[in-house]
């Protein structure tokens, strides 16, 4: 199965598993400094949550979710790869853990 996504085409065979572009989150200091979210340290592995949009999936088995969706997901299971040289994250569908609208 091909699916499409912006410019480039990816097939994805897995049924658990999808593709996450992330957004690089921006935190301001008091002062309006822009602090990149690679520089903020969490306290533990448990609070690294992550702001991604579905980069590609296979749609025809997985139903709930859309390409292009914004979704929070724990930023410690899923593996990095970089694909088509786009740094992404290989996650399972467990990993995903809110949708923002």
């Amino acid at each position: 199965m091909l699916f499409i996504n912006h410019e480039t085409m990816i097939e994805v065979t897995s049924k658990t598993r999808i593709l996450i572009e992330e957004i690089e989150q921006e935190t301001k200091t008091e002062g309006g400094i822009l602090i990149p979210e690679a520089i903020i340290k969490t306290k533990s592995d448990e609070e690294n949550i992550k702001l991604g949009i579905i980069y590609a999936m296979n749609a025809k088995e997985i139903s709930e979710y859309v390409l292009g969706q914004k979704v929070l997901f724990f930023g410690y299971g899923p593996r990095r790869a970089k694909i088509e040289g786009k740094l992404l994250w290989v996650a399972k569908l467990e990993d995903i853990i809110g949708i923002i609208k």
